[in-house]
């Protein structure tokens, strides 16, 4: 039977979100249309959300922040283009490496920029989600963070939850990083902890696919090397 070593071990699962929010002069009712058709190669299963029902009737206010109209999969589920009328984001749901997903994200805002007429880039997010496996205590075995509960009578723990801001000049912008213990995961019966890393940038300028390319690869340089802080060395040589 496997030990808490073994479990400490074993790698973690990572969903990567990027997010572009722009102010557009392009229509929401034309713009799905054309990126479909622009991302139809790579991205063949489109479908429309309950948001899109809702702009029929009424447009979202700009402070609203993102939501998503319409959902572009590929064909093996593993990556998505999620657009609105306030920008898109590409996920990667079984991410493989920084390289293929640098990639989707280069093509995905160049057909953007092609068809939505943008103006301001109100934000600018890259988002790591890392799935670890469920630890023996204490619950943040194998990271760095320390957290130190009293023992509280009568009363169980139930779930852990820490949370860091940071801010950064270069790239500009600031990481949220959160942990989670226990975290529910999206896999059925299956339990762990949660590592967050959360880099966003507010520049309210405009910006060319290029800058934005920029700050992503910083973005990502800055999470790396905060994820190997955050995590034991042990452990993570052990991920590689």
């Amino acid at each position: 039977m496997p030990g808490e070593h073994d479990t400490l071990h074993k790698a973690p699962l990572i969903e990567v979100v990027f997010e572009l929010r722009a102010e557009t002069a392009a229509s929401v009712t034309v713009l799905p249309g054309k990126m479909a058709m622009a991302l139809e190669g790579d991205y063949p299963v489109v479908q429309e959300t309950e948001v899109a029902k809702f702009l029929a009737i009424a447009a979202l206010p700009l402070d609203a922040g993102f939501a998503a109209s319409h959902q572009f999969r590929a064909s093996d589920g593993g990556t998505m283009v999620q657009l609105g009328p306030m920008g898109l984001t590409v996920n990667a749901l079984a991410y493989a490496g920084f390289a293929g997903f640098r990639a989707a994200v280069a093509q995905v805002i160049r057909r953007y920029f092609e068809h939505a007429s943008v103006g301001n880039v109100r934000r600018l997010g890259l988002r790591y989600i890392n799935r670890l496996p469920a630890a023996e205590k204490p619950a943040l075995s194998g990271l760095t963070a320390s957290l130190n509960w009293p023992e509280i009578e009568g009363a169980t723990a139930k779930s852990i939850a820490v949370r860091g801001v940071f801010t950064f000049s270069k790239p500009s912008g600031q990481l949220a990083v959160a942990i989670a213990a226990p975290a529910q995961f999206s896999a059925p019966h299956q339990a762990g902890r949660l590592l967050d890393l959360d880099f966003s940038f507010e520049p309210s300028a405009a910006m060319t696919a290029q800058d934005i390319l920029s700050w992503v690869d910083t973005a990502h340089a800055r999470i790396y090397e905060a994820f190997r802080d955050m995590v034991e060395p042990s452990v993570f040589q052990s991920w590689r």
